[in-house]
């Protein structure tokens, strides 16, 4: 079965064949085609990540965009003798903000049933984290035994 995308190449394809000028919408539609078929894929925002994470423990040892069993998806999942690593990435600009955004995430990733043995949780921004930053943390992991941890990665 033929659409209009199909008779629109045919007659460009035509008109070329027997050296006879093409129409600007037939032309048009062989450059926006011709584009679409070259553009490369789109990437995952995690694929900088993904790809830093691998290399670190080794491709059969991580997984990106990982169903967490509650409906949700961890971003950045490793697999370590001693239980799994979530990572949750965050762009933005403050550790702070980072912070904030991913906690909530982590803690129900890590602790709503079913569940995996989680042996750390950690945030991901690009900015340093500062003083403030890391005492927040300590009083978390003080208080309520929590294995939250940041990490800054710059990409």
């Amino acid at each position: 079965r033929l659409n209009s995308s199909h008779l629109v190449i045919s007659y460009a394809v035509f008109c070329l064949k027997k050296n006879r000028p093409i129409s600007i919408i037939a032309f048009s539609f062989l450059v926006y085609t011709f584009f679409l078929m070259i553009r490369r894929p789109p990437r995952s925002t995690l694929f900088p990540y993904t790809t830093l994470f691998r290399s670190r423990y080794g491709k059969e040892n991580v997984g990106d965009e990982q169903q967490s069993g509650v409906g949700t998806k961890v971003d950045v999942v490793v697999r370590r003798r001693k239980g799994y690593w979530f990572y949750e990435i965050k762009t933005a600009n403050s550790p702070r903000i980072c912070l904030r955004q991913a906690i909530g995430q982590l803690l129900e990733y890590a602790f709503w049933p079913p569940t995996k043995e989680v042996a750390r949780l950690i945030v991901v921004g690009q900015s340093a984290i500062d003083k403030d930053g890391r005492e927040y943390l300590r009083r978390l992991n003080e208080r309520f035994s929590l294995p939250i941890e940041y990490e800054q990665i710059a990409v």
